[in-house]
């Protein structure tokens, strides 16, 4: 077992000790009050059960509400880790700094004769988290075992059910004259005999039945075998059967404290008590006192108790029959047989708070603090985190300045203009004090807060300068790579320098695994430049297949028209032109649609059109202009404006545990994380920092990925959280 997993273990147990002795201490001061004994025990048994559950569950994901770390847990912490330790920051990554708790002298000393131990100390565990380790092993095997005894003895009920004998006829009139005196005519449960079984019993948890010793119709008179129905009668109205089982099933899963077993046999006794005053509201105690003695003397009380625990039997073994005869005769004995309704919403509410309070009340940290692996250890043990395949992080200080310059940067309507020059100042400031020791992605933001710069005053060549040194970076992100390509060929378009511009956009092409139209697009008017027209009609029928046709301008369609004539391919030429002229019936293409009749020499079709349309084709494609202002200066890569760094947990900081979580998100088209989208990718150790990285990671801000003007969410984005620890005095 993990030593997260021991430490689990050892403050549920602490959990369950206070709580359940807190409901025995209350049982015991309200002496004599049969109906709050069976509700205290009762419902504290499923109290204890909705414990079990939800300290486990928040402790596993380090949610304890509440959570107070008492004293005691100074006294139980064994610590092997050196526990002047704390957290720091130390790489690209992000790393977050926490104090960790000087230990105090007692566990100083505890810590000094730990030493003394190498053999364990050097497997990196100690002998509290192993003797835990075995205890938990043992819990569970042992609420295997006590879950297949109930499942055996639920089997054998069945069959004694199918065994029992059915009454005579005379029999049954007897026992039907006797319940329609006790139930006014009401309905009851069947009733049978045995001659194996010699207690009154019910059983039965579908279709419940009441079994009698076959002696009983023989040996009993009428007020003796009334009273035993009475008392079976009442359990199943109460329906104790089911609620017995459930107090059994409880009993076995929390077999290993004691408390639990008190606790249950406070509930069965109290249950048998109150249905002997069912019995006492009709008849004398002294007579049903010789009722017990009578079938006590007879009844085998071992074999309701052990062989069949889901049975609500009327005898116990672990309750003598003088004691509780005792009790009948006591004049001053409480015969209620229920809570009124306020006081069951008192105790629900009781029961509650207690839960809450039980499952904040953290004796040992959730975590672990007494069972944490030594520092050289964990450290050899720890995986080396993956590399984010989206996204470095940036230092502190970088993040700071690109913060400040970004506000710069940007137009604020009705508050203040962009102060570019100022933020050139301090963007020279930067690349001067961080581009050299800084990591890829460190570079590449510096870098595109540059070309940011540049094509704001539309200095094409100082952007351009800056793309192409972006391209220089050593490891650079594929991402930003491809950005960086696809803005080059804009640019370079832009400065007409249309060869390079067509190397820019294949560079994209042979890099990226998806299809763009703007590079379709620019590729089609890099290649018509310089003449090349086959090349440039077939990137611009790529670009047309990226779009909607119905979407497709008139200008989109005129320039493939005038490609097609260009290329002599005066066919496709009048198919599109038809097809214009019913999408868009402008003068223009009636013209061009004459022409075409004339130079395919379709004389039938020629004088099928108006004779007073003009005559003249213009044969000469417009040259396709790139709209710079809304595309080149508005591309950009999204940029960390906001970093939160997460807690360090302290429990994992108390027990020297150091790790990494790598997680991933989507970044909106505001730049706001979308909450939904996180996720955690990988963790080492698992489930330790997990919570606290989604937490930090919600609150990420970033500059929006910028295309064709348009901001778009980005996908798949990875930031890698490290904690780590060092040493005050290092």
């Amino acid at each position: 077992m993990s030593a997260m997993g021991s430490a689990i273990v050892l403050n549920l147990l602490l959990q369950l000790s206070l709580l359940s002795a807190a409901l025995l201490l209350v049982i015991k001061l309200m002496r004599g009050r049969i109906v709050w004994h069976y509700h205290l025990a009762y419902f504290g048994l499923l109290t204890l059960a909705l414990l079990t559950v939800s300290s486990l569950l928040l402790q596993a994901k380090q949610l304890q509400p509440f959570a107070l770390e008492l004293p005691v847990a100074e006294f139980l912490s064994l610590q092997s880790t050196d526990p002047g330790g704390q957290a720091s920051s130390g790489s690209a990554e992000l790393a977050f700094e926490t104090p960790a708790p000087t230990p105090p002298g007692l566990e100083a000393l505890m810590n000094s004769m730990w030493q003394l131990l190498p053999a364990a100390q050097s497997e990196g565990q100690n002998l509290a988290g192993m003797l835990v380790s075995a205890l938990a092993v043992i819990w569970l095997a042992g609420a295997a075992v006590g879950i297949a005894r109930l499942l055996l003895a639920t089997v054998s009920l069945g069959k004694l059910q199918r065994s029992a004998i059915r009454p005579t006829t005379a029999q049954r009139r007897r026992l039907q004259k006797l319940m329609n005196e006790i139930t006014a005519g009401d309905s009851y449960p069947a009733i049978k005999f045995s001659d194996t079984w010699r207690s009154p019993v019910l059983v039965g948890f579908v279709e419940p039945m009441i079994i009698l010793p076959v002696s009983a119709l023989r040996r009993c008179n009428d007020e003796q075998l009334k009273a035993v129905l009475l008392h079976e009668l009442a359990h199943w109205q109460r329906r104790d059967n089911l609620a017995n089982l459930l107090q059994q099933l409880i009993v076995a899963l929390l077999w290993i404290h004691p408390c639990v077993h008190w606790l249950s046999r406070i509930a069965s006794r109290s249950r048998e008590e109150i249905c002997d005053n069912h019995v006492l509201a009709q008849q004398d105690a002294l007579h049903y006192s010789e009722t017990l003695l009578w079938f006590g003397a007879s009844a085998n009380n071992r074999q309701a108790s052990d062989r069949y625990p889901t049975a609500v039997a009327m005898f116990d073994r672990s309750w003598r029959l003088e004691e509780r005869i005792q009790q009948l005769i006591n004049k001053n004995r409480e015969t209620s047989m229920t809570l009124s309704a306020t006081s069951m919403k008192s105790l629900g509410s009781a029961l509650f708070i207690a839960l809450l309070v039980s499952t904040s009340i953290s004796l040992v940290p959730a975590s672990g603090q007494a069972f944490a692996q030594s520092s050289s250890d964990s450290d050899a043990q720890m995986r080396e985190p993956p590399q984010a395949n989206d996204v470095d992080t940036l230092d502190a200080t970088v993040m700071e300045e690109v913060t400040a310059i970004q506000e710069l940067m940007t137009d604020r309507e009705g508050d203040r203009d962009a102060n570019l020059e100022q933020a050139k100042v301090m963007l020279d400031a930067l690349y001067e004090s961080s581009f050299a020791t800084g990591n890829s992605f460190e570079k590449s933001t510096i870098l595109n807060f540059y070309t940011n710069y540049h094509l704001s005053i539309e200095d094409y060549s100082g952007a351009l300068a800056r793309f192409e040194q972006i391209l220089q970076i050593d490891q650079l992100r594929p991402d930003i790579e491809l950005r960086t390509l696809r803005s080059l060929g804009q640019l370079y378009a832009a400065e007409e320098r249309w060869p390079e511009s067509i190397d820019a956009f294949n560079a994209w092409r042979e890099k990226s695994e998806e299809e763009d139209g703007l590079v379709f697009r620019g590729l089609s008017y890099g290649h018509y430049q310089i003449e090349q027209y086959q090349q440039a009609r077939e990137f611009w029928l790529e670009y047309l297949g990226t779009r909607d046709r119905e979407e497709l301008s008139r200008e989109d369609l005129a320039y493939l028209n005038g490609l097609h004539f260009v290329l002599s391919d005066l066919q496709s030429a009048l198919a599109l032109t038809q097809e214009m002229i019913l999408r868009f019936n402008e003068q223009r293409d009636w013209d061009n649609l004459r022409v075409l009749y004339e130079q395919i020499d379709d004389q039938s079709a020629l004088s099928a059109l108006d004779p007073e349309l003009g005559s003249a084709l213009d044969l000469t494609a417009p040259e396709p202009q790139i709209a710079f202002a809304s595309v080149v200066p508005t591309d950009g890569d999204y940029i960390p404006l906001l970093a939160t760094a997460p807690m360090y947990p302290r429990v994992a900081a108390d027990q020297g545990i150091e790790g990494w979580v790598l997680v991933e998100f989507t970044v909106g088209a505001d730049g706001v994380v979308q909450e939904e989208s996180i996720a955690v990718v990988d963790a080492e150790p698992s489930d330790v920092f997990n919570r606290n990285s989604i937490n930090a990671a919600r609150e990420f801000v970033f500059s929006p990925r910028m295309e064709a003007g348009t901001a778009v969410p980005v996908p798949g984005v990875q930031y890698l959280f490290r904690y780590q620890l060092r040493d005050d005095d290092a």
